[in-house]
């Protein structure tokens, strides 16, 4: 069963306003507000982040600022856009433990690739 990404947000708000309220009307609302504040954390900061102003954090602009260069991080990122997805689709038709191994495999190698690049590349600025 495939659940839209609307159907999702529809279905965590159903979850979450009357948690939020229940909190308000135990907690009184700056305290509520405030503890759903600090369990959010990063995720709250996220959205007051001025997302249209440039900046070095990602990855990609990471690697080309660490010499691999725009050509070499691009062709990396093709490779393995291409290689996920022609595994992906082969893996729908196996049953669903290959699957879930395959998934497990592109996690991991996604992961390990972003843990060298935080040990490894050139820090993001204010990092």
């Amino acid at each position: 069963m495939s659940v839209s990404v609307i159907e999702q947000a529809k279905i965590q708000a159903q979850v979450l306003v009357p948690l939020v309220k229940a909190l308000q009307a135990e907690l009184g609302e700056a305290r509520a507000n405030a503890i759903v504040r600090k369990a959010l954390g990063d995720l709250y900061r996220g959205f007051g982040e001025q997302f249209w102003k440039a900046h070095r954090a990602h990855y990609y602009q990471r690697m080309v600022r660490s010499g691999f260069g725009h050509r070499n991080t691009a062709l990396l990122g093709y490779i393995l856009m291409l290689s996920s997805g022609v595994s992906a689709m082969w893996a729908m038709h196996q049953d669903i433990a290959v699957q879930l191994g395959v998934g497990v495999i592109w996690g991991g190698i996604y992961l390990s690739m972003m843990i060298v690049s935080e040990r490894y590349l050139e820090p993001s600025p204010g990092d």
